[in-house]
């Protein structure tokens, strides 16, 4: 018997929490649990450990509390009838920032100013930095108004769908901390992070209400190695609204020029003092892919094209076209057909309620030329 499947607050190996003193959890495998024994570590010194435990609770909210920064490891054994302890299994978790002071990185903001009844296109922020020698342990804490994907010398961070998630970012911004030790290089390196409109300023609920939390949009991230800052969000940044993505909405879609994939007309950003006090980890499991669909093309009886992928998902099309430079491609996504077969976005589309006329959930690719 041995215990498996270790979980901090039910998440695996879980980086940037800030609950202070989380679950940890585990199940027996191979027989049935009448003990078992928790240590904690933190560079290789106990903190806290529990001792043997008579029982089948396979659960323990740890003592020890961490700090900013500080991985914890910690293992269970366990024991069963015959009295004999089961070898170690092995986790950890690691805090994200937990002090206001631990931040050295300003919020900025990459827009000029502009109408709040204009819909914007996606900023693209860039900043070169260099690392001294061989990069150590890297960390990035990042987070931001609105959703972002961020690159580091061209390859995403994390695969976060969707960050820093959904909030009442009146009183909640998620931060997540990523492990990038593999992404920098000795020398030169560039950062490059998309800021998309998603449920801070985007239209949301069944009234499409556009700018709910601000109209805003801004970014703070801190890039450390070996617990140093290295680079961070300031006045040093540069930033366009001239890449590719010309329109993004949870519910009115995306508008993807491929024309604009070299990014020009870089300017200054805004320093802001937005607060530091609605900052918390990301504790929670991230929105990840988890799986790809494959469509099928079938012709309705009004003759549209539709593209089926056999069930109702929360997710996004992929498509790849060899065209000519200037071609528009339009997907309108929906959830089901009609009574008579046909393509339909009535049974969600709410009408006049909805300030923007509906949910046109509307995908546009203006073509470059080749794939």
């Amino acid at each position: 018997m041995k215990a498996v499947n270790l979980k901090t607050d039910h998440m695996a190996n879980p980086m940037g929490i800030s609950f202070p003193h989380p679950t940890l959890s585990w199940v027996a495998e191979g027989g049935q649990q009448k003990a078992y024994e928790v240590e904690a570590f933190v560079h290789g010194t106990k903190v806290w450990e529990t001792g043997r435990v008579d029982g089948p609770s396979n659960s323990v909210r740890i003592g020890y509390e961490a700090g900013s920064r500080e991985r914890v490891t910690w293992r269970v054994r366990l024991w069963e009838v015959d009295g004999i302890p089961s070898e170690w299994s092995e986790s950890w978790y690691e805090m994200g920032l937990l002090s206001e002071s631990d931040w050295k990185a300003r919020w900025i903001d990459p827009e000029y100013s502009f109408s709040c009844e204009e819909r914007r296109p996606s900023s693209v922020l860039g900043k070169e930095f260099t690392v001294e020698g061989e990069a150590g342990s890297a960390r990035l804490y990042i987070t931001c108004h609105g959703l972002y994907v961020a690159k580091i010398n061209g390859r995403r961070v994390g695969d976060f769908v969707l960050a820093p998630g959904a909030d009442d970012y009146r009183k909640r911004i998620q931060v997540q901390t990523y492990d990038v030790s593999d992404l920098l290089t000795s020398g030169l390196n560039k950062m490059e992070v998309t800021l998309g409109d998603g449920w801070y300023r985007g239209n949301v609920g069944i009234d499409g209400t556009p700018s709910y939390y601000g109209s805003d949009l801004a970014l703070l991230c801190q890039l450390e190695v070996d617990g140093k800052v290295i680079m961070k969000s300031d006045d040093t940044w540069l930033a366009s609204q001239n890449g590719p993505t010309r329109l993004n909405d949870m519910q009115k879609g995306e508008s993807y020029d491929a024309r604009s994939e070299d990014i020009s007309e870089w300017h200054s950003v805004a320093v802001c003092d937005y607060p530091y006090s609605v900052l918390v980890g990301s504790d929670t499991v991230p929105v990840i892919e988890q799986e790809r669909f494959e469509g099928r093309l079938l012709k309705t009886p009004n003759g549209e094209l539709v593209v089926d992928f056999g069930q109702n998902i929360a997710g996004y099309t992929e498509i790849k076209v060899n065209a000519k430079e200037g071609q528009r491609i339009v997907l309108w996504h929906g959830e089901t057909l009609d009574c008579d077969g046909n393509f339909t976005q009535s049974n969600f589309d709410p009408g006049d309620r909805n300030k923007n006329g509906g949910i046109p959930q509307q995908l546009e690719l203006i073509c470059k030329e080749g794939l």
